[in-house]
């Protein structure tokens, strides 16, 4: 995971104000009758923003933070790691006055800050939490913080992997799209639950070649594709609209590479229809040239039970 720290001067927390001394450059912004600086004014467009600030996302204004902490001179915070027993245990030093940012949560977890006190910034605001505390980070978070004091703080997670470099790109990341994708794994395990099936019989049916056509003529548009969902998934190389059939799935009782190669998803844009003894795909919103085609794999299930038996 990597961070952004600065040590300075830390917030002097009071009952109803929060206040903050930091040097720089002066800034136009004013606080509590106080011409804040440079400084103050990133670090306040954060945890004290004005409504101008509140436009943004929580996550867009911590990373505009971040950037700006990039630039200035790093804090060493420790970080040590465990594995016990299938469970995966981080514990981060934070040295006090340390200004922090973190990686977006790609899964569920809990924290545990087992000593010191620490403002941090919540979508229902700014708060001030004090040690022992516990909480449970929930998927797309991404955390900002400033440590009063020396700050102890434990994560926990279920450990489907056994090295550090594994379970950090399991848990963390920079980028908002992961989300999705993290999202479509868990959902597709959910799935799999629900119906009592195996990998190994979903893999079976998946490498399954015979009478697999090639899409029709007037159907080319569609194509199959590396999927960053999972392995290849279904493209189309022209827009599609809203409520327009997409494709054929199945075609006089055989599986097209659309009926093989679509992804699962929980928000799909596409959902197959019986069309006599055939399946199709209908666009369930305007699809852009370039996008992958998924549906939810419980709607192909609904009209085709038979589908995993091969």
């Amino acid at each position: 995971m990597s961070y952004s720290q600065v040590t300075n001067t830390p917030f002097i927390h009071e009952p109803d104000n929060l206040c903050a001394s930091f040097g720089g450059n002066m800034s136009t912004r004013i606080l509590d009758g106080f011409l804040l600086t440079e400084h103050e004014k990133h670090i306040y467009d954060v945890f004290e923003p004005t409504s101008q600030a509140l436009a943004l996302p929580v996550n867009d204004r911590v990373r505009k933070l971040e950037k700006y902490l990039a630039t200035l001179d790093q804090v060493d915070v420790t970080v040590e790691h465990e594995f016990i027993d299938g469970l995966y245990k981080r514990t981060m030093r934070v040295p006090a006055g340390t200004v922090l940012t973190g990686a977006i949560h790609k899964v569920k977890h809990m924290d545990v800050m087992t000593k010191g006190s620490m403002i941090v910034v919540t979508e229902n605001g700014t708060k001030e939490i004090n040690a022992p505390f516990t909480m449970t980070t929930q998927t797309g978070v991404k955390k900002c913080g400033i440590a009063v004091s020396d700050v102890e703080w434990c994560t926990f997670h279920a450990a489907p992997y056994n090295t550090i470099e594994e379970m950090e790109a399991h848990i963390h990341s920079e980028n908002d799209a992961d989300l999705f994708i993290e999202g479509e794994v868990d959902d597709y395990a959910m799935l799999m639950n629900e119906l009592n099936i195996t990998d190994e019989l979903v893999l079976r049916q998946t490498l399954t070649s015979e009478n697999i056509l090639n899409m029709p003529e007037n159907e080319q548009h569609i194509y199959k594709d590396k999927s960053q969902i999972n392995g290849q998934g279904l493209f189309t190389r022209k827009d599609i609209p809203n409520g327009a059939i997409i494709c054929h799935a199945r075609l006089n009782g055989d599986r097209t590479i659309a009926g093989r190669f679509a992804n699962h998803s929980s928000t799909p844009n596409a959902v197959p229809l019986l069309q006599g003894d055939n399946i199709v795909y209908k666009a369930l919103k305007s699809i852009n040239s370039g996008s992958e085609i998924t549906i939810n794999y419980r709607d192909s299930i609904s009209i085709n039970p038979n589908i995993l038996k091969v």
